[in-house]
This record gives structure tokens, C-alpha cells and sequence, in this order.
């Protein structure tokens, strides 16, 4: 029974309270029933608009009062003569406890109204795309490893003009710059977010296109210059940054192949040193300080290691070279590495492969010299210059030529030609000529 009496009270209440339940009106007293403030500064204008037309006023709209909308009035307000400021002539005040269903109460207003659509639940499950750039550092990528390959990765969400989004990402990351890009289609969940509640913030694009990884070549020659003392000094650079990049699944499809980011780096330092001896000579010291660093997937995966040579010439009086003495320090003695000057080079071979890149040193140049003892070299063993070289003209043995009777003329004999066989011997020279023209012509166009 006591149970039962509880629940009466209760249902008394709740019945009683939606009994009592008003709207929210507005008025000048609780007598007068309006729906807004302004249709109850309008009502209280169409009294008293004469009176103030006539002294050059015109009707205004409200403002609230400053404090509680429920004790402090909402002013009529109106438009003075000089337009200079406004002046209320007409207080009203708030009545009720609630706003009609479906609405609420705006406080910059003062009056009831529809709430504004939620723009992200109206975007949910459309599609967009987006970009986002950056520092490695910066937080937004890391790093996983996948065998023995290391690759860039991103959230799967993010925030893009207040509302959130899922994303498949293309995102693609250079060693050298420590910087990525990444973007992708992104997809609307339907919720609100903000700059403050942890969700990376995105940059709307209107469409996205996939690209290649870009491999970005560095070259610095050597300049030298001359430092405080006196020495010759220069910096040598070369370097190959290759962006690595990490794709999503979209719609089933993936959006590109994973590739590693790689990144070469060689920097040479000289110094030249030149003494002149006693005896007229002199004496140059040229010192390279090489420095390798080579990095697989991130900028935390690298090696470096640092080769000095140093190379002692002695020349006499003359300028002739009488000595040279070279030393080298370091692990990559030996290898080509630690000389002077700047090149570049990579592996050009399947990407699967972990094929460090090569940076090359300079390499020996035949002379112009040997260049042409070679080529004579190699002429000279050709079958077909050999062969024109073999050409000789008959020496010695017998000549005899046939006579021939003409009527009216005679006999004719043709032995002069035998006779005179050694007007031959300069064709020898000609043909030979002719041959090694054509055998030359011939090779060069093999």
C-alpha cells in the first residue's frame, strides 16, 4: 500500500508539472502575450509611433539588457534624428519556462528558435580528400617495420574543417628534408571535432592524384677559397635523398607499392697546404675529410663513417714531381671513398633489394696519348687492314707480250710494255691507299 501511495505522489507530479509547463512569451507585463521580443517591441510602436515620428525618431529593433534574461527587461529600441545612437523607449520582459518543442532558447537573441543542422551528420558517409604536410617530428607519422624494410605510417583519422574523417593515406617521406606529404580520399563519420580534442587537423583538397616517389639529386662542387691561414679550402657535396611511401587499402584496391625511403650522403672537406723548400722545391700536403652517411627507411636508421686521406707531393726546383706519399685513416680506406671531389650514385636495381647506394670518388682518365696507342693497337690487329697491308705487285720473272699483222700497217708488237713495266710500280702505292681508305671507312662505321 505504501509503495502504491509513492507512486501516485509521483505521477501527481510529473502530471502536474506538464500541467503548468508554458512557452516562453514576451510583454510589457504578464498580461500581454507575445511570441518574440520584437513582435512585442513592434506592438508597443504602432501605440506610440506618432509621437515619436513626429519629434524625427524611427523604429529600431531590441538589444537584452545586460544579466538574467528572466529579471533585467529587453529594450525597444529607437533610431534618433542623427542616427548618432539609440535610444529605448519601451521595456519588456520574458515570461514563461521553456521554448516550443524542437526549439532553444538563442542568448544572443533572447527568443526561441530552430537549432542549426548538424553540418557534419549531414556530411556522413560522403566523400572528400585531403593533404597534410609536415616534420617527421611533428607527431602526425611514425614508423613500422615490415621484414627488413621500414615505413612511413599515419592515423586513419583525422579532423577536417570542424568534423571528423577516415582516411586511406598515401604518404611519402624524405630522409634528407626529415619532412612528409601525405594524402588520400577521407570519408565522413557523421561527428563534430576541434583543434583541442587530439584529432589531426587536415587540409581539404578538392581532388587526389596519385605520384611517383620523387628521388631529389644534390651536387656541390668544390670551390676553393682561401682560409685565415692561408691554406686552400673547400667543401664537396653530394647526396641522394629517394622518398619512401606507405599506401592504404580504398575500396579494396591499394592505392600504390610500398617503398622504403633512402638517402645517401657524401660531403668532402679539403685542405691545401703549400710549402716552399730549401732548395728551391716544394712541397704540397692536400688533406679530405670524407664523411659517408647512408640511411635505410627513417632518419634514426643511418650509418656514417668518416675517411681522412692525406696526400704529400714533393717537386723539385723545376716544378717535376719527385715524390708522393699518400695516407689514409679510416674504415672506407681502400675503397675509394675517402679521395677528393663529389659524385653521386644509387642502386638502380629491384627495389625488394637492400642495395646500399655507391657514392663514387674520381676515377683515372686515360691521356690523350695512350688513348691513341690504344686505337692504333687495335687498328693494327683488324683482319681487313691486315689483309690490305699483305698487297704487293709482282716482282721479277718473264714478260713476253703477242705481236699482231694489220693490213696496210703491218705487224705490231706490244713487248714495249714489258719494256716499260716499271711505270707500273706507283700503282703499288695507289691501290694500297684506296684499300686502307676503304678497310678505315669500314671499321669506323662497324
Amino acid at each position: 500500500m505504501r509503495l502504491a501511495n509513492i507512486i501516485l505522489f509521483i505521477s501527481i507530479c510529473f502530471f502536474s508539472q506538464a500541467a503548468f509547463s508554458q512557452t516562453y512569451y514576451w510583454g510589457a507585463s504578464s498580461s500581454e502575450n507575445f511570441p518574440t521580443p520584437q513582435a512585442a517591441c513592434d506592438a508597443r510602436w504602432e501605440i506610440v509611433k506618432d509621437h515619436f515620428m513626429g519629434l524625427g525618431y524611427q523604429k529600431g529593433g531590441y538589444k537584452l539588457a545586460s544579466g538574467s534574461l528572466e529579471s533585467n527587461p529587453t529594450l525597444c529600441l529607437l533610431t534618433g534624428p542623427d542616427a548618432s545612437a539609440d535610444s529605448n523607449f519601451y521595456s519588456i520582459y520574458r515570461y514563461g519556462d521553456s521554448c516550443p518543442e524542437g526549439q532553444d532558447i538563442n542568448l544572443e537573441t533572447g527568443s526561441c528558435s530552430q537549432p542549426e543542422p548538424d553540418k557534419c551528420e549531414e556530411k556522413s558517409g560522403t566523400e572528400d580528400f585531403f593533404s597534410k604536410t609536415g616534420d617527421i617530428d611533428d607527431g602526425y607519422t611514425s614508423t613500422i617495420k615490415v621484414g627488413s624494410k621500414k615505413y612511413i605510417a599515419s592515423p586513419q583519422d583525422g579532423c577536417m574543417g570542424g568534423c571528423k574523417v577516415r582516411v586511406t593515406t598515401d604518404c611519402k617521406n624524405r630522409i634528407g628534408t626529415n619532412s612528409y606529404r601525405c594524402s588520400g580520399p577521407a570519408t565522413y563519420t557523421g561527428e563534430s571535432c576541434t583543434a583541442t580534442d587530439g584529432s589531426p587537423q587536415l587540409e581539404q583538397k578538392e581532388n587526389y592524384v596519385a605520384d611517383e616517389p620523387k628521388n631529389t639529386e644534390i651536387k656541390e662542387p668544390c670551390i676553393y677559397t682561401t682560409d685565415g691561414e692561408g691554406r686552400s679550402v673547400c667543401v664537396s657535396k653530394a647526396s641522394l635523398d629517394k622518398e619512401g611511401q606507405n599506401c592504404g587499402d580504398y575500396n579494396g584496391e591499394i592505392l600504390c607499392v610500398p617503398k622504403q625511403a633512402e638517402f645517401d650522403d657524401k660531403t668532402v672537406e679539403t685542405e691545401v697546404t703549400e710549402k716552399t723548400d730549401a732548395d728551391g722545391g716544394k712541397t704540397t700536403v692536400k688533406k679530405d675529410t670524407a664523411t659517408v652517411t647512408n640511411c635505410k627507411g627513417a632518419k634514426t636508421d643511418c650509418t656514417t663513417t668518416t675517411t681522412t686521406t692525406t696526400t704529400t707531393t714533393k717537386s723539385d726546383g723545376s716544378g717535376a714531381t719527385t715524390s708522393t706519399t699518400v695516407e689514409c685513416k679510416g674504415k672506407d680506406c681502400g675503397s675509394g671513398v675517402g679521395g677528393g671531389g663529389t659524385g653521386s650514385g644509387s642502386s638502380d636495381g629491384d627495389d625488394d633489394q637492400d642495395v646500399p647506394g655507391e657514392l663514387e670518388g674520381q676515377d683515372e682518365v686515360a691521356g690523350f696519348g695512350e688513348s691513341l696507342q690504344d686505337f692504333n693497337t687495335r687498328i693494327s690487329a683488324a683482319p681487313i687492314l691486315a689483309t690490305v697491308t699483305s698487297i704487293a705487285m709482282p716482282r721479277g720473272g718473264s714478260c713476253s707480250m703477242p705481236s699482231a699483222n694489220i693490213p696496210v700497217i703491218g705487224s705490231i708488237s706490244f713487248n714495249w710494255i714489258c719494256d716499260n713495266s716499271d711505270l707500273l710500280d706507283p700503282l703499288y702505292y695507289v691501290m694500297l691507299a684506296i684499300w686502307a681508305l676503304f678497310a678505315t671507312r669500314v671499321f669506323l662505321e662497324a
